[in-house]
């Protein structure tokens, strides 16, 4: 039991012949460390340090061993060399970055207004068409209604009491669907037409004024109705007048084609304006945005789920229906 055995803490100042081969062992390894390339040398001191059990002079060791550590940090030769990027490389980088966002957010931006118009004249016309079935039902087709023509100008010599009573058709065939679509706010339709307006909405191409700005009644998700006019009669295309609407209100452009469209007035419901029914109409209309009052647009939205009519003038009803 009192063989020669180290223990785990041997006695201060007694050291074998096997503990100082050791020393001098550790401290080879130690200096080929420092003094020359120390990967792999570094690595069996520190694994010698942590697996011999012989204890002896911890205090030398621990320096030897800070000074191992002070030389890896100075060393350009580690491992896993660490480097981080100069002020003209982040200056370089940020650059780029600012480039390719200017060029690429607002088409972006575009793309994503554009599906939003889409999809909010595609619910608008999905709710009048559902509503106009309830309002036949309750009170039959609109061509029923008696309703007074609003297609008046001053040549017409219209007393203030036929002006009047147009006015009142107008409320009288919204407030029969007031009760099927989510109406916000509605006016008189005589209060509207009787105010001022330094405003306007413009046609496609910018070459004439529409009408003014008017906010007739506003709808929940924002879509404000701005106009409506009724024929003498519902003619063979089964129209009996037209209403715009403007999918973003007063935010603009307040253009037809962009952000304001037309709808017929049906016997049951409405349709898009100039639908493809009654022959080619978008060509002349809405296909070239630069010579166009945008009035066919609304049928290619609502069908073609599209407004790339913006961004290309080779489009047809029948043929191409997306830009390249």
């Amino acid at each position: 039991a009192s063989k020669t055995r180290h223990s785990e803490t041997p006695n201060a100042g007694s050291e074998s012949v096997n503990d100082i081969g050791s020393r001098r062992s550790f401290q080879s390894l130690a200096m080929t460390c420092i003094e020359d390339k120390c990967e792999r040398t570094g690595l069996s001191f520190i694994g010698a340090l942590l697996h011999r059990r012989q204890i002896f002079d911890w205090k030398h060791h621990a320096l030897v061993l800070i000074s191992y550590v002070k030389n890896l940090r100075n060393r350009r030769s580690l491992l896993v060399p660490l480097r981080g990027f100069t002020l003209a490389e982040v200056l370089i980088t940020l650059g780029i970055i600012g480039v390719v966002a200017a060029l690429t957010i607002p088409t972006l931006m575009q793309k994503t207004d554009e599906r939003e118009t889409v999809a909010k004249l595609r619910k608008f016309y999905s709710a009048m068409q559902n509503a106009g079935k309830m309002v036949e039902i309750e009170y039959g087709t609109v061509d029923k209604w008696d309703l007074t023509p609003t297609v008046i100008n001053d040549n017409n010599n219209i007393t203030d009491e036929e002006k009047d009573a147009a006015w009142d058709s107008v409320d009288l065939y919204w407030q029969r669907y007031a009760k099927y679509l989510n109406f916000q706010s509605v006016k008189t339709y005589k209060s509207v037409m009787n105010g001022n307006y330094d405003k306007y909405v413009y046609s496609l191409d910018g070459s004439a004024q529409v009408s003014p700005l008017m906010n007739f009644i506003t709808l929940n998700d924002g879509i404000v109705i701005r106009t409506t006019w009724f024929t003498n009669s519902c003619n063979t295309y089964d129209r009996c007048g037209n209403f715009s609407i403007d999918v973003n209100g007063d935010k603009g452009p307040n253009v037809v084609g962009r952000d304001v469209f037309f709808f017929n007035i049906n016997k049951t419901g409405a349709s898009p304006f100039f639908n493809h029914t009654m022959g080619d109409a978008f060509a002349p209309n809405c296909a070239d945005k630069d010579n166009a009052n945008g009035y066919g647009c609304t049928a290619w939205v609502v069908y073609r789920e599209n407004m790339d009519y913006l961004h290309c003038s080779d489009l047809s009803w029948d043929g191409k229906t997306k830009c390249d």
